[in-house]
């Protein structure tokens, strides 16, 4: 796979930043090209794996990832969970790596392997995993707080020569508010992968958390950065 990362949430992102309050209403309405909509609460923090993790591929080992755990409350695809794990390339971009949801809708997962195309959760089956249960996975909000646990651990397809086998651990992450409220837009632009586009809006606080894995010895780590978004909208449009 070349090694080209997108622009996902970068710092330069959050220098965009628009300090009002917006409203999110539930308009499952959409916009003229548009294929699906996603009404959602998340929280997302930032850590570098220990250096021993994975064994299997010493280069990359230490490697920084972003973890994304959302509640999604509505839209074209219902109410789910999902956890999202990124990998920060050399040039400070993200790129995607893995998507774990409670899910079991067959198009919605056809919908994200379309999406992903190009990267290992488009190329990988064992990277976009679906229909997991609350005893798998678990996203919840309690007020401007986000508590979410990987249970179950999941082998994956990832980065290094050959994008060897590796087993995510079970891990638990607890994100909270801390300081003013943020509103922004951004875009994902998947142009040179698979085309599609993803317009955000996205309401919440930069935030506080910890990271709990005893696979990696880790004990209430901190992350960062961290942002837990209250309310954020997601608008999907093909190629």
């Amino acid at each position: 796979m070349k090694k080209k990362y997108c622009l996902f949430l970068t710092i330069s992102l959050f220098m965009m930043l628009i300090m009002i309050t917006p409203v999110f209403a539930k308009n499952m309405h959409l916009p003229e090209d548009a294929i699906a909509v996603d009404y959602y609460s998340c929280g997302m923090g930032g850590i570098t794996l220990p250096s021993t993790w994975p064994p299997v591929n010493k280069a990359m080992t230490g490697l920084t990832i972003r973890i994304d755990a959302r509640h999604h409350e509505a839209g074209t695809y219902g109410s789910y969970d999902s956890l999202n794990i990124d990998a920060l390339g050399p040039n400070g971009h993200y790129l995607p790596l893995t998507y774990f949801m409670t899910s079991p809708d067959l198009g919605l997962k056809t919908m994200l392997k379309a999406i992903f195309t190009g990267m290992p959760i488009g190329n990988f089956p064992q990277n976009l995993v679906t229909g997991l249960t609350e005893n798998d996975l678990v996203v919840q909000r309690h007020g401007n707080r986000i508590f979410a646990e990987l249970k179950t651990p999941q082998t994956v397809r990832w980065p290094g020569t050959g994008f060897p086998l590796v087993t995510i651990p079970r891990f638990s992450l607890e994100l909270d508010n801390f300081g003013g409220s943020l509103h922004f837009e951004y875009t994902d632009d998947f142009t040179g992968y698979s085309g599609y586009v993803l317009n955000n809006e996205v309401m919440g606080f930069e935030g506080t958390g910890t990271l709990t894995c005893s696979a990696w010895n880790y004990e209430t780590a901190p992350m960062a950065p961290v942002y837990v978004f209250m309310h954020g909208i997601t608008t999907i449009y093909p190629p």
